[in-house]
Parts: structure tokens; C-alpha cells; sequence
């Protein structure tokens, strides 16, 4: 799979800012339930690569490795190999050259790309209908840009949950079975319950614990004790508090699918501060999922909100889940307006004074 620079904009006959680069599809790349991680030469790359090489094996699926490196693409390649043989005896993950494969067929098959520049750019590309992208939270060499400088570009074409694994968070097994996820009334917070929900079951199904899913609502203190339409004789879901009236519409009418309604499911509701009861809530879990507030995924996680925060304190992996299609082209044009901004900004800051 090989990227090309920014497409032409045939309608204003210049490059497009919000355009991704093309890429040829490859045999893998277009898989709907690949994993795709994306690493560079650093050790923390290694956290995300084992957690991501153990995802594809538990979705019994593909994982497509995007390398950041400025070598030459044989020798990136030698360090990419020489990091799956590593990880391979903790996650069963076959050897990447075919003519070292064990016999049989492999618990993982691996695509390898080599991202010599506009890592970003084609880490994105790569991971267009992925099941879910993987980087380092903390990597300190190309793709540190994805949590602290990629362009609006990427961040508003970024369509599937995105997974932040910092060093040290990944374990062999999981140490506590459980998947938290934060819920509030919005459409994404939905999505990332549903998401939540499949990954909880798929690993019931793929290992010997007993996963459980927790569902934590943070609400308003003021809503503590403010009943919905609390007349005589009302029905009982209408004497519900608005966060407990939230939860009974989770359970009852988004948590209906078949491998949904057979995970076993927690609800808590708390009336603190968002961030600090979601990490909170995430101490002994081992994985904590959250929506993106109806924007680009990492371009929520790029500004200083509640998603950044999470990421940053969270003892555990955090998945940032998808927002809905129709959200999409709000988030283009926010990216868009952020870009003007940044680039107005640059302009002013360079100026002499």
C-alpha cells in the first residue's frame, strides 16, 4: 500500500487541505475488521504494537502495521519484523516473512507500510474502515503528532475508535476482565457503548474470563434529586431522575443486539466531575471507552478536553470510539476553521515585531 501526496481539489484547481492522500488498496488494507497500529523506532511503539497484535487475534482478523521511520524502507521493515518476533511468544503472533510462517495457517496476518513522511496522513488513510487504530499515547518520534500536533486534515477523516496505549498498560492476560465506559445523552456516547458491548463479548468468547462491562453516567449535581414529571400515578420510568431515565433507555433500547444483551452489565451513576470519576472508575480496569463529543476523534483528543485528559490519566488503554456519518461533515468544517486559525496564528507569530 502506497501513499501519494494531497489530491488536487478539482474544483478550485489547487490542493486541498481536507483532502486524504490516495493510497493503493492492497488484500488486507480494505478489511472491515483489520486492526491497523502505527509504530515508529522508539520502545513505547512496542506497547501499542503487543496490544494491537493481541486485538487482531482476538477479532480473529488482520493487522496492518504503519511504520514511521526515516530509513530506508529495508531496514524499517528489518526493525518492524525484528519487534513482531519480540512480542510474538505474549500475543501467538506469527513471524511476518512468509518463508518463516509456522505450518498451518497464521493466528495473525500482517501488512506492513512504511511511512517515511506524512506518517500521519497515512496512518489515517490506512485506517479508513478499520475496526479500531492503535497508537502509543506517549511516543516521542513521528507519530507523537497524533495526540499533540497532526493537522485538522487528519483529524476530521479519522472514522473509526481510536486506541491509546501508554508504556507500561499493556498486560498478558488482563489482569481484571472488566471494560468501563462513559456514557452522557449524546449519539457518540451511544456508539461507544455499543462498541464497548462487542468488544466485552468478543472477549468472553476468545478468552477463559468472565468480562464485564461497566456503564458510569456522570451527571449534573442538580440532577440528583430532580424527578421526571413526578406526578401520582405516573409510570415508574417517569419518576426516574433524568440520569436514571438515561440509563434505563441505554439498557432497554441501545443494548438490544444478540451478543449485547448476553455481556453482563454494571450501571453507575456518580455526580463528580467527568474526568475524575471515568479514571477513577478506570483503576482495575483494562480498558476504558469514551465517545468523541460528536467531533473528530483526535481532534477532540488534540484540544484540551475531556477526552486529552482521560488519555493522559487513565491507568489503562483508552478507546476514543467513533462518531456517527452525519457527524462528519460538521467535523470538517470545524477542522477546517481550526486550520485557518492555526495558520493565521503561524503568519501573526512569525511576523516581525
Amino acid at each position: 500500500m502506497d501513499t501519494d501526496e494531497t489530491r488536487q481539489d478539482p474544483k478550485a484547481g489547487t490542493p486541498s487541505a481536507l483532502v486524504l492522500p490516495e493510497h493503493e488498496h492492497t488484500r488486507l488494507c480494505g478489511a472491515p475488521d483489520r486492526v491497523v497500529v502505527g509504530v515508529d523506532d522508539t520502545a513505547r511503539s512496542r506497547e501499542a504494537l503487543r496490544w494491537a497484535a493481541r486485538e487482531a487475534m482476538w477479532h480473529s482478523s488482520h493487522l496492518h502495521v504503519v511504520h514511521a521511520s526515516e530509513a530506508e524502507e529495508a531496514q524499517a521493515e528489518a526493525v518492524v519484523r525484528a519487534m513482531l518476533d519480540e512480542v510474538y511468544q505474549q500475543v501467538h503472533l506469527p513471524p511476518t516473512a512468509e518463508d518463516r510462517a509456522p505450518a498451518g495457517p497464521p493466528v495473525v496476518e500482517v501488512e506492513y507500510l512504511h511511512a517515511r513522511s506524512r506518517a500521519p496522513e497515512a496512518l489515517v488513510a490506512a485506517s479508513h474502515g478499520a475496526a479500531v487504530l492503535v497508537v502509543g499515547a506517549h511516543s516521542t518520534h513521528h507519530f507523537a503528532q497524533l495526540v499533540t500536533s497532526v493537522s485538522h486534515r487528519a483529524a476530521a477523516f479519522a472514522t473509526c475508535p481510536v486506541a491509546f496505549v501508554r508504556q507500561g498498560q499493556y498486560q498478558e492476560p488482563p489482569a481484571h476482565a472488566r471494560v468501563v465506559v462513559g456514557v452522557d445523552d449524546s449519539q457518540t456516547a451511544r456508539d461507544a457503548l455499543r462498541w464497548a458491548a462487542r468488544e466485552v463479548s468478543l472477549r468472553r468468547r476468545q478468552t477463559r474470563q468472565d468480562w464485564r462491562l461497566e456503564v458510569l453516567h456522570a451527571a449534573p449535581a442538580e440532577q440528583k434529586f430532580l424527578l421526571v414529571h413526578p406526578a401520582s400515578g405516573a409510570p415508574a420510568t417517569e419518576r426516574m431522575t433524568p440520569p436514571e431515565q438515561l440509563l434505563d433507555y441505554l439498557r432497554t433500547e441501545v443494548l438490544t443486539g444478540d451478543a449485547e444483551r448476553d455481556v453482563p452489565v454494571d450501571y453507575t451513576i456518580t455526580y463528580a466531575d467527568p474526568v475524575g470519576a471515568l479514571v477513577e472508575a478506570a483503576t482495575g480496569a483494562d480498558l476504558l471507552v469514551i465517545g468523541s463529543s460528536g467531533r473528530g476523534i483526535l481532534s477532540d483528543v488534540l484540544q484540551p478536553s475531556v477526552a486529552r485528559e482521560i488519555v493522559d490519566r487513565a491507568p489503562c488503554p483508552v478507546v476514543v470510539a467513533a462518531s456517527t456519518p452525519e457527524d462528519r461533515s460538521a467535523r470538517v468544517r470545524e477542522a477546517t476553521i481550526a486550520e485557518e486559525r492555526a495558520s493565521v496564528t503561524g503568519r501573526q507569530s512569525s511576523s516581525p515585531s
